[in-house]
């Protein structure tokens, strides 16, 4: 009999049919009543066991394989797409308003850190230098009056008060000075240009837009002559030699995720080539759309092929089994009743064997039980063997697990509900800036635990700066007021000093202290700790170190604890003090929300115990109990929605994931459970 040319199902459905005339059973035939066993015709079944002569063998074409040792993984495959992280991009403003001079740079130029972009120029730049050269003239003047009046002192010319008079004013001078000289620092002007002003007074005509990175120009709003204010973004530029890969994980196999896995990256716009990286972070929500798990992986991308917004696959190796028992796939024979293996006793007879599966990888299968390194296995055949078998008529393998559920005992389920899990409003908080400004540096990662306190970034503001100015210009002049009070009430006074200059001086110091404490509780606000603080009221601005001991940034601090759930900001960004920036997700409980039918709702209690599956954890299993239940049906559903309240200390369970509830028998506020709202294995 000769199969050339026959269609593989045509030949299979033949072989078959050849085999269900040669198979003899050892049974006896009910033809006629005490007649023998039909005689061997070729195949013979008995048992698990199947026999084959060698005619029967070529008819099916039989072909057997070894089972061998090897290594396998298991690989999670995903839609993916490539993005820029935060810190690959920054945002550029200018840090005076104005108007734009000069252009110097266009969108695509690459630009290194510190390159001038753009100039501007600005009426507020021309004041402020003026109004430093006017106080340099002023300190220069007091200076000479304190020299003069020390020397004239020394010779006992003059009386000591005047020398006293003097010096505080040199201090006063010396205090505006350095409060122009900080004034013009926060405008971009360097230390450098500044004193080439103070020895030259030549006014600079521009400030200089410069880059605060390196990297690729990507967008440009701006032109000459554009008036333009410290709010607008001008620039921005992004350094796309370290990207992320951000994979789309169905909901069903995030339990195989971790951080640190190896994943495998390809696009259809770069056929034939491979971006290898490690997972970064998954974070820690689900898309409600999609039903998927987004995973980040971060990748180098020295030569820029590719490119944000590109998209493609990744393949995630999530499990490697070493030296594992592997058989070829083509050989495992699948029926409703489990898995089984033909293994070759001798040539010409196999025994079916029931067999349970591990990993599959490339058209191989890890055998975890069933079979041995060094078996023969039917590869070629087995299907058509194994319908002479009864597979399909034995008992399930799984069937003495079945019905091992881990209800507790006197609990009975009195509904079932599928939902989803959502997290509690208080155990959701959002972190903004306390002032208006730009943001320096971002100090966390999305997915990274916080602490309530902790800096997530922090803030250049020249409300900041002029705060702080604000207070050493009170302190100055609270000391000034001191000493002159001091004078006047002195022993040297004489008594001579009208009570209304007193009067007048004490009045103005209170003023001047309420003024202090206002300014340092308005630091407070923004973020400075009381140490912070204390060492602002330490600085001397009569000396050139006063430039390093003013705060520059302010902190936006975690509210609460919890995971980064989101950032939505970069390098750069001018954020404004509603504008919420960190979402953190406080991750240690969750609900679960699930929908009771309108049959069950009178059976449902607050209190009750109920237990949770997870799509997303095949072998995990929640307790928890009832903690609130909705007023009123959904209209359109006809179901009533229930809370359920679920520990998650070690943060498996994600916004938005799938859940299966069920609510059991108990007395309201009875904890029925021994340690319920525990995530636990499923047995």
């Amino acid at each position: 009999m000769r199969f050339d040319g026959v269609p593989a199902m045509v030949r299979g459905i033949a072989a078959l049919a050849v085999l269900a005339g040669m198979v003899s059973i050892p049974r006896t035939a009910n033809g006629h009543e005490n007649h023998a066993p039909l005689p061997t015709k070729g195949v013979t079944t008995a048992g698990d066991t199947i026999m084959l002569s060698d005619k029967a063998r070529e008819a099916i074409g039989l072909t057997t394989a070894k089972i061998e040792f090897g290594d396998i993984r298991r690989t999670v495959e995903s839609n993916a797409r490539v993005e820029l992280p935060w810190h690959g991009q920054a945002m550029i403003t200018s840090l005076v308003a104005g108007k734009i001079e000069q252009v110097l740079v266009r969108p695509g130029e690459t630009v290194a850190p510190g390159q001038e972009l753009a100039r501007v120029v600005s009426p507020d730049l021309e004041s402020l230098q003026l109004a430093m050269l006017r106080a340099q003239a002023e300190v220069d003047l007091a200076r000479r009056l304190v020299d003069q009046r020390t020397a004239l002192d020394q010779q006992g010319i003059v009386a000591g008060k005047s020398l006293l008079e003097t010096q505080a004013s040199l201090a006063e001078k010396s205090a505006s000075l350095q409060i122009a000289r900080q004034k013009l620092l926060a405008l971009g002007l360097d230390s450098a240009a500044i004193e080439k002003l103070r020895q030259t007074g030549q006014t600079l005509r521009y400030v200089s837009i410069t880059s605060p990175r390196g990297g690729v120009i990507t967008h440009a709003d701006v032109r000459v002559g554009q008036i333009v204010s410290p709010t607008d973004h001008l620039y921005h530029v992004v350094d796309p030699s370290r990207l992320w890969i951000v994979g789309d994980v169905l909901e069903s196999d995030v339990h195989y995720l971790k951080k640190g896995q190896q994943v495998a990256a390809g696009f259809a716009a770069l056929p034939g080539k491979r971006f290898a990286g490690v997972i970064d972070h998954l974070r820690p929500k689900m898309d409600p759309k999609t039903r998927t798990q987004p995973v980040v992986v971060a990748v180098d991308n020295p030569a820029g092929d590719l490119r944000p917004g590109m998209f493609g696959h990744v393949h995630i190796s999530v499990e490697v089994a070493k030296e594992a028992i592997l058989c070829p796939a083509d050989a495992v024979i699948r029926s409703r009743t489990g898995t089984y293996l033909l293994v070759q006793r001798m040539p010409g007879k196999y025994e079916n064997r029931p067999v349970k599966l591990g990993l599959n990888e490339n058209g191989r299968v890890e055998l975890l039980q069933g079979a041995f390194p060094g078996d023969q296995v039917v590869v070629t055949g087995s299907a058509l063997l194994s319908a002479l078998l009864g597979n399909e008529h034995k008992a399930r393998v799984a069937e003495a697990e079945e019905g091992n559920g881990k209800a507790a005992p006197g609990l009975a389920p009195i509904a079932i509900a599928h939902g989803t899990i959502e997290l509690p409003t208080d155990r959701q908080s959002l972190a903004n800036s306390p002032i208006e400004g730009r943001i320096a540096r971002i100090l966390v990662e999305p997915g990274q635990q916080v602490a309530a306190g902790d800096v997530l970034a922090e803030v250049n503001s020249l409300q900041l700066r002029s705060v702080q100015l604000e207070l050493l210009q009170a302190l100055a002049q609270s000391r000034l007021t001191q000493q002159s009070l001091e004078r006047l009430e002195g022993p040297n006074s004489q008594g001579v000093t009208p009570k209304r200059k007193v009067w007048e001086l004490q009045s103005e110091l209170e003023s001047l202290r309420l003024r202090i404490e206002g300014l340092k509780q308005q630091l407070a606000f923004l973020g400075l700790d009381p140490r912070a603080i204390a060492g602002l009221e330490q600085i001397d601005l009569t000396r050139s170190s006063a430039d390093r001991q003013f705060i520059e940034s302010v902190p936006v601090r975690a509210p609460a604890s919890g995971l980064i759930a989101a950032l939505d900001v970069v390098p750069g960004q001018v954020v404004r003090s509603q504008d919420p920036l960190f979402e953190i997700h406080d991750l240690s409980n969750v609900w679960v929300k699930g929908y009771v039918f309108e049959r069950d709702v009178h059976r449902v209690k607050l209190g009750q115990t109920a237990r949770i599956t997870f799509p997303a954890y095949p072998d995990l299993e929640a307790a928890g109990k009832v903690v609130r239940i909705a007023p009123m049906m959904e209209e359109h559903e006809r179901v009533l929605p229930v809370w359920v309240e679920v520990a998650n200390p070690d943060h498996l369970l994600k916004d938005g994931m799938l859940a299966r509830v069920t609510v059991l028998a108990g007395a309201p506020g009875e904890e029925a459970i021994s340690g319920a709202a525990r995530l636990m294995p499923k047995y």
